[in-house]
């Protein structure tokens, strides 16, 4: 039997705690304020409502934001509202220099769910970015964490 390099065993490890049963290639997710066994998101703190393109959600930041760490957010939509099939996050300026754009994963029937990779030197000006692709197009808007 082959062995894996040891960062892709790491990598694995980390998917595997936050979720389970998901489709391969598909960021694993975990509900709001629910520890999986030893794996806690932090103190959920909502941020506020948004709107990008047609796609209208509550954003929630659970734990704290620091710099070369991650951050997980959720984009909470109503229960009759649709979930679009592409939203990505990204913190720091529009164009996504400097930082890395992450995949929300689905979370339950309402729900999206990412960790974001915090760089390690915030710009003074930088936000959440959120972006969506539905339908041929993309649109973006951004936030403040907390």
């Amino acid at each position: 039997m082959k062995k894996l390099p040891l960062f892709l065993s790491a990598s694995l490890a980390f998917f595997a705690a936050c979720g389970k049963g998901d489709a391969p290639g598909t960021p694993a997710v975990v509900p709001a304020n629910v520890a999986s066994g030893d794996h806690d998101h932090g103190e959920a703190k909502p941020i506020g409502s948004m709107t990008v393109g047609a796609y209208s959600f509550a954003v929630v930041q659970l734990g704290d934001v620091k710099a070369g760490a991650e951050a997980v957010f959720e984009l909470e939509f109503a229960k009759d509202a649709k979930v679009p099939p592409l939203a990505r996050a990204w913190l720091g300026v529009e164009s996504g220099q400097g930082s890395m754009k992450v995949r929300f994963g689905k979370e339950g029937d309402h729900g999206l769910h990412a960790h974001v990779p915090v760089p390690a030197t915030l710009p003074a000006d930088g936000k959440l970015w959120i972006e969506v692709e539905a339908d041929g197009a993309t649109a973006r808007a951004a936030t403040a964490w907390k």
